[in-house]
């Protein structure tokens, strides 16, 4: 009798395509009134469209003593996923040109500067030192920090000596509203509709650029870093 042997089918297998993944991107909505809370929500929805395979980390805790924790988790839990160096810090709210972004008081928070100088104007204020010992992991080639709010252009050189692996740092050089617009003043008005908002200065009905510096570019005479301007949010293209 001939005996008849079966062999062993095996399927085929499935290719496994691993996801590519960037860098990082944080965006901190501080509030503090309508266009503030909807140009940061413009800028979230501007990163999740653009930059698909970058890790958004977005912070509304408004207590600023609690920034480094936050950040620092958050930084590393998108390590752990894969992810790479953190290319953005965006911040929108209420700002001061000298001490930087305004968040909310608490009495708790050691690290308010009111606890440092005692005047009630600092109040929701982080001291500098606080500021100095956040590790955002920064890309040293490719990577912007962001301030939108009153006079933060100023906090944004200031930002630079503070945190010396970020590329980039930059803000507005007045007052701060919001505007449907990047290049012409539109006023908004309520915004029901849900519209794209940016935060920018207005001065004499025209809407001005935000303005940066870089780390290491200076002026013809090497005395100040040089001034550049963009008329859209500020972001490193990757």
């Amino acid at each position: 009798m001939t005996s008849i042997q079966f062999g062993t089918y095996t399927p085929p297998q499935e290719e496994v395509v691993k996801e590519e993944k960037g860098g990082v991107r944080i965006v901190l909505n501080l509030d503090g009134g309508s266009d503030i809370y909807d140009s940061a929500k413009t800028r979230k929805a501007e990163i999740e469209e653009k930059y698909p395979k970058d890790k958004l980390i977005y912070i509304t805790d408004g207590n600023l003593g609690n920034l480094k924790k936050i950040v620092e988790s958050e930084v590393k839990k998108a390590q752990k996923e894969g992810y790479g160096k953190t290319y953005e810090f965006s911040v929108f709210g209420h700002c001061g040109s000298a001490n930087g972004p305004v968040g909310n008081y608490d009495e708790a928070n050691t690290l308010d500067l009111f606890q440092e100088t005692g005047d009630p104007f600092d109040k929701g204020q982080l001291q500098k030192k606080a500021w100095k010992d956040i590790n955002f992991n920064f890309d040293k080639d490719a990577s912007v920090a962001a301030f939108y709010g009153c006079n933060s252009l100023p906090w944004a050189e200031t930002f630079l000596s503070l945190q010396p692996m970020v590329l980039h740092s930059g803000g507005l050089a007045g007052g701060a509203g919001g505007s449907y617009s990047t290049k012409e003043f539109d006023q908004t008005i309520l915004n029901v509709w849900g519209s794209k908002v940016y935060l920018r200065t207005v001065a004499d009905g025209k809407i001005l650029p935000v303005y940066y510096y870089t780390r290491g570019e200076y002026d013809e005479g090497g005395d100040y870093l040089k001034e550049k301007e963009t008329w859209e949010n500020l972001t490193i293209k990757k």
